[in-house]
């Protein structure tokens, strides 16, 4: 795929990759993105990453997110062997990486684990089943005590356009209107029977002011009456998940979750509430060099240069963390 004309003819004209993407190199067997997972390193590290599609980073080859790229340079700059596990799903929102690490994650015990925080968490956190999507999930709530409550499972069967959100209240609730309903049912209408749609609907994406138009007309996400203090309750939700998360994270690796993000994603978040378990880094400096080179056009993922320059900087914010538990040169060479 690395040497296809199609592929680079691609990435010249500034497409995500993710269009031309062969399955082939998604995930392994542990659902993971990246080369099959090797013993541990016995005289190294283990690091799991976390996070949604800005890690999962489909839009680029493997070896071109930072996530590959921190795990050379951190072996460079360390001098052992780094393991870098990426857990990146696409739409995952905080919870969703929360379960995973709960579930499956710890048991790859790593010695550090870094969630890359998106803006658009505390939305997802709040979001049963989203229109047009196929499946749905369960949600985390409030208890009357502070504590957090899964609800929504079993998970049943949504209608395809239908939106189910957890309200104000902490309750679970649908938040679409009948116009929204049958504009969706018109949409995916014409998309299962129309080749001539699906043509036009590429040609849409050239022009983003009118895509966002008519996903407001089809979409309760904008116009969900509570959809601008929404963020009130997604974010306390949103904060509750990262304090358990980074308590689950201290206990197996001793040390803090690593949050990392840019003003974009970090916007209204408060460290503070969080930060007896967790830690946070704004990579924004990955923004101030021409920045139009950094995310795709008419896209909020990151191109290979945006991947590298988050590398750059996250690399030596982990060296520093990890550097005290690494054992003597002596010691490492069993002298």
């Amino acid at each position: 795929m690395r040497g296809s004309p199609d592929v680079r003819k691609a990435l010249r004209r500034g497409a995500p990759l993710l269009d031309f993407f062969e399955a082939t190199e998604a995930l392994i067997a542990e659902g993971l993105r990246g080369p099959e997972v090797a013993p541990r390193p016995p005289d190294g590290l283990r690091i799991l990453f976390l996070g949604d599609s800005t890690l999962a980073a489909f839009e680029v080859v493997y070896e071109e997110t930072f996530a590959a790229r921190i795990e050379k340079e951190l072996a460079r700059s360390l001098g052992v062997p780094v393991q870098v596990l990426n857990a990146g799903v696409r739409g995952y929102g905080t919870d969703q990486s929360y379960l995973y690490f709960r579930e499956r994650g710890y048991k790859w015990e790593p010695d550090a684990v870094v969630l890359v925080y998106s803006g658009n968490d505390p939305r997802n956190n709040i979001t049963v089943h989203r229109m047009r999507r196929p499946f749905a999930k369960a949600a985390f709530v409030l208890a009357p005590d502070g504590s957090l409550k899964l609800v929504g499972h079993p998970i049943p069967k949504y209608p395809l356009c239908s939106q189910v959100m957890v309200t104000s209240e902490f309750e679970i609730a649908r938040t679409d209107t009948r116009r929204q309903r049958l504009f969706c049912r018109l949409q995916m209408a014409l998309v299962d029977h129309s080749a001539l749609f699906t043509l036009v609907t590429f040609g849409l994406r050239r022009h983003p002011t009118l895509v966002s138009t008519l996903h407001f007309w089809g979409s309760p996400a904008q116009s969900y009456g509570v959809a601008k203090d929404s963020r009130n309750w997604g974010t306390r939700v949103t904060e509750a998940i990262l304090r358990e998360l980074g308590s689950q994270v201290q206990r197996v690796t001793g040390r803090p979750l690593l949050i990392v993000g840019d003003d974009r994603s970090l916007i209204g978040f408060d460290p503070e509430r969080i930060a007896e378990v967790c830690e946070v880094f704004n990579y924004q400096a990955v923004h101030d060099e021409n920045p139009q080179d950094v995310l795709f056009k008419n896209d909020s993922h990151f191109t290979a240069l945006g991947h590298e320059r988050i590398a750059r900087l996250v690399t030596p914010v982990l060296a520093e963390r990890l550097s005290p538990q690494l054992p003597e040169p002596a010691e490492r060479s069993g002298q």
